[in-house]
């Protein structure tokens, strides 16, 4: 079955590298597929608030670094059709950096 397969991976992903994209975009999908939308919420809540604070106290993300994250929090939901929460991340990404304004334009359907 394929939502396994993609379950086995996903959890594989967790084990190696946690906190990559690649890691969270499948487990989004995985859920999504499951129709557990409130726990996509969760995991991309938690996942866009670790991107943003940083991985410890001395390395803080940069301003780019943050918009990336918002984009990519998101580009998450926007493909999972949760248009309001990828609403609220493209404006964080707006308020960061104004060329964003694309992104916000799309999520507002």
């Amino acid at each position: 079955m394929r939502l396994g397969r993609n379950h086995r991976l996903a959890d594989k992903l967790d084990q190696l590298a946690p906190n990559s994209p690649a890691a969270v975009a499948l487990r989004v999908r995985w859920l999504d597929a499951k129709k557990q939308g409130s726990q996509i919420e969760a995991l991309l809540e938690r996942t866009g608030a670790r991107l943003l604070k940083g991985n410890d106290q001395q390395t803080q993300p940069t301003a780019e670094q943050k918009i990336d994250s918002c984009v990519t929090v998101g580009d998450l939901y926007f493909s999972v059709k949760q248009y309001a929460a990828a609403e609220r991340w493209y404006q964080r990404a707006y308020k960061l950096d104004r060329k964003y304004y694309g992104r916000l334009a799309r999520s507002a359907r």
